[in-house]
């Protein structure tokens, strides 16, 4: 009870804070709720057209990632993003973290990330040319939409490789692409590749746009709460952020 905290603003300056960063907060939840519809409907999609089982190799590439010289790695932006496993992944892209400018294994854009020690089986996808490390692996196909999809729906595949072993389940590239997932016939494959590819586009750009707006109400509340930016002013930026 005797924590010392810092001196508040008056409670109808607190107030008007609270509705300007809660306007943002509303439209981070709404975007979120548009990221799980369009999630669902390309599930349902995929769902629906997968008529057969493919081995994967037969519709796609597999990379799996190797880690470049530690003496290579940099938070600053030199190089490529390098992603290690799940700790960087995020909604559908992973987050900047760590760069390389030595990679060893690589990905291009679109391709689909998959982690291959535990939890095995978490996907995200590349938004740029990377760098992969050991807990991953890069599935490229020429329907990377489909493929992603596809892998999504595979659950019975990655379950069995977290149950193997003492501590760590791990999947090798033998077993990755040996693996047998759900795929759709040739003749519907092209159509709904442009379905699934439109819904991925929404999907990144709302995922972008709360990036965005969380940096925005992060930067926001310690200025409003010192006095060093007024409700005004910040209610202006919150206008300009959600484009109104």
């Amino acid at each position: 009870m005797e924590f010392p905290l810092p001196p508040l603003p008056p409670l109808e300056e607190q107030r008007g804070i609270a509705a300007t960063l809660g306007a943002l907060d509303d439209k981070i939840d709404s975007n979120c709720r548009a990221i799980d519809s369009a999630e669902d409907l390309g599930e349902a999609l995929f769902r629906k057209a997968a008529d057969k089982v493919q081995t994967l190799t037969d519709i796609a590439e597999v990379t799996m990632g190797s880690s470049p010289p530690g003496d290579t790695y940099n938070e600053e932006g030199e190089g490529v993003p390098f992603y290690q496993g799940v700790k960087d992944f995020g909604v559908r892209h992973p987050s900047y973290r760590v760069w390389t400018t030595g990679p060893v294994r690589t990905a291009h854009a679109n391709a689909t990330l998959i982690s291959v020690r535990a939890p095995v089986g978490r996907l995200n996808r590349a938004k740029e040319y990377c760098c992969i490390g050991r807990g991953l692996a890069a599935v490229t196909s020429s329907f990377p939409s489909t493929c992603y999809y596809s892998l999504q729906a595979a659950d019975a595949v990655w379950a069995p490789f977290e149950q193997e072993g003492t501590v760590f389940g791990s999947m090798n590239k033998k077993s990755l692409t040996s693996a047998q997932v759900p795929w759709p016939s040739e003749s519907g494959v092209r159509e709904l590749e442009a379905q699934l590819s439109s819904l991925d586009t929404r999907i990144t750009s709302l995922t972008d746009e709360n990036r965005k707006l969380s940096g925005l109400r992060d930067a926001l509340l310690p200025e409003l709460l010192s006095g060093r930016v007024r409700v005004p002013e910040a209610a202006e930026a919150v206008g300009e952020g959600l484009g109104v």
